[in-house]
């Protein structure tokens, strides 16, 4: 695979004809590379209310996430934001086995959305 990531639009427009959110797919030989996280994604974005004009990025082979990982600065392994874009970066691998991992898919989305409600790097210190 080449350096670049290969990033695929899907405008996913959920059940909720309200709902704009955009979700890409960044790297494999094409879409079939990230259909297990896709309709989660849509599914966890609509449950968690999402801003409707939010973009999520799946990351969905490892490749991918350490070339958007590394190229933002992030240090995280599951997810992380940019508020000025309106868009949130997850890993992909997180919905496959997510009993691996310490936090559930679930988990990843509601503290990334912690973070775009108070439009800052740390949700906790900002409330105390």
């Amino acid at each position: 695979m080449s350096p670049k990531a290969v990033i695929i639009l899907l405008v996913c427009l959920a059940s909720l004809p309200a709902y704009a959110i955009k979700v890409l797919a960044a790297g494999g030989p094409g879409l079939e590379a990230c259909n297990y996280a896709v309709n989660p994604t849509v599914d966890l974005v609509t449950k968690l209310h999402y801003p409707p004009d939010w973009t999520v990025v799946l990351a969905c082979d490892d490749v991918a996430w350490e070339h958007l990982r590394l190229h933002s600065g992030a240090t995280t392994n599951y997810a992380f934001t940019f508020f000025k874009r309106k868009m949130t970066i997850v890993r992909g691998a997180i919905f496959i086995n997510p009993m691996e991992w310490e936090y559930s898919p679930e988990e990843v989305f509601r503290h990334e959305l912690g973070h775009i409600r108070c439009q800052c790097q740390d949700e906790w210190a900002k409330r105390h």
